[in-house]
């Protein structure tokens, strides 16, 4: 089960777990800190990001192993996890120093342009929405990362029966965003090609 890879890797310190654990969601918690992050960054500080959100859910259980009980669905893991990358984004942005340029006032413009919106937080969403570890595969690879589903088979062996069974999951999964008023809300911040992958076009 996917939990107990989990507690093995946060409880047990189990090397092996803590690297099947970090090699099926560093792709999600890159996703996580570049929604974050409002500007761009090179690609070591991104990845030290991505390593400092897992030590740092990996600390609160060192410090807490009682706390594992509070987080019994492996959603509710993946929930922490975000939490742990949006933390670690915001503890370096504190810490950048504070550069505001000079500005001609004739160079101003007579009308502010409109305030770029927020980042949506679809991953927030799908947290609520996906019941296991499968269905964040499914999700994750073929909708967001668009990667096929036998692609997808070969790179996760033992994780599911055929590539019938990804199918299978990903047609179940979309049907109940289909129904999900929130997901819907988020998607329409999307791309139209992500809303095509959902199927989730609007008519806005």
């Amino acid at each position: 089960m996917a939990r107990e890879l989990w507690r093995r890797a946060l409880l047990d310190c189990d090397e092996r777990a803590w690297q099947v654990v970090y090699g099926n969601h560093q792709r999600q918690v890159h996703f996580w800190v570049n929604a974050q992050l409002r500007f761009s960054v090179d690609a070591t500080t991104r990845q030290t990001l991505v390593d400092d959100a897992f030590l740092k859910m990996a600390g609160t259980f060192t410090r807490h192993p009682k706390k594992f009980a509070d987080y019994p669905t492996l959603a509710a893991l993946l929930g922490l996890l975000r939490c742990c990358a949006q933390r670690v984004v915001q503890d370096y942005v504190s810490t950048l120093p504070l550069e505001l340029p000079l500005v001609a006032w004739e160079n101003i413009p007579e009308v502010a342009a409109p305030p770029v919106p927020a980042p949506t937080d679809l991953p927030s969403v799908l947290a609520g929405l996906l019941v296991d570890e499968q269905e964040w595969l499914v999700v994750t690879q073929l909708l967001i990362e668009a990667v096929k589903p036998r692609r997808l088979y070969q790179e996760q062996p033992g994780r599911f029966r055929d590539v019938n069974e990804i199918n299978t999951i990903r047609e179940r999964v979309k049907a109940r965003l289909q129904r999900n008023d929130a997901f819907r809300h988020q998607l329409q911040g999307m791309t139209g090609e992500l809303q095509e992958r959902f199927g989730l076009y609007t008519n806005s």
